[in-house]
């Protein structure tokens, strides 16, 4: 197939294998002026093109993709950027805070990302942030989540990071009444068998959250995480 027989698109969906696998796109790709909607598939294992400024949904799933070009930050119209299973991703753009419409940021199954951009907590339009892992640079503490109105799901990772009850209540998440379900990490760089003094503190600050229907942790075995009638959470020791 010859993509530049195409006409201008608002939508394009590229996946699977075959033609494509051994063709780079992205000359085609960066002459379309009007695309709103891209989809790339799994054979994708660099991208080095320009963007419609007009995109609005940006869809890498699968992707073998290590970063993304910083270019992508001048993507003033974007809603919607979804990095489902890229696991090879290792990096956002730095330029992440640009994206002034993003509503949804997904990078489920982004294993190898370690760290988030910085001043994520200027995206005031995100509702929806799948993961948000702390870490130690200002502008990524768990202070940036305090003014998005976040809903759904959402798992912060690296709470050994977070070194008080107070920097945890930073998070706001007692604002958050369109959160429904919260995952709390603490994998680190430290001994498992070690105990941060102020882990259990953390963690009830960080579970002050009304309307949660499902808690989960991974850090602290001795205890146990309820939600009640009222959609609060508790502790008690397991």
């Amino acid at each position: 197939m010859d993509l530049t027989t195409l006409q201008p698109l608002q939508s394009l969906i590229l996946c699977g294998d075959g033609y494509f696998n051994h063709s780079n796109p992205s000359r085609f790709i960066s002459k379309q002026k009007y695309l709103k909607v891209l989809h790339l598939g799994f054979y994708m294992s660099n991208i080095e093109f320009k963007i419609s400024k007009q995109l609005r949904y940006l869809y890498l799933h699968n992707s073998t993709v290590k970063t993304l070009p910083e270019s992508t930050s001048s993507l003033l119209n974007l809603q919607t950027l979804s990095l489902k299973d890229c696991g090879s991703l290792k990096m956002l753009p730095k330029g992440t805070k640009n994206l002034k419409n993003l509503r949804y940021l997904d990078i489920r199954g982004c294993h190898t990302l370690t760290s988030m951009p910085v001043a994520l907590g200027q995206l005031s339009f995100l509702r929806k942030l799948s993961i948000f892992i702390l870490g130690k640079k200002d502008g990524c503490g768990i202070d940036e989540l305090k003014e998005l109105a976040l809903e759904g799901e959402l798992s912060i990772k690296g709470l050994t990071n977070v070194k008080s009850a107070m920097e945890a209540k930073m998070a706001n998440l007692i604002k958050k009444h369109n959160l429904r379900s919260l995952s709390l990490s603490w994998q680190g760089n430290r001994n498992e068998n070690s105990h941060h003094q102020n882990d259990e503190e953390v963690l009830l600050c960080s579970l002050t959250s009304f309307n949660l229907e499902e808690v989960t942790h991974n850090w602290l075995p001795r205890f146990d995480v309820s939600v009640l009638d009222d959609g609060s959470a508790s502790t008690k020791p397991c």
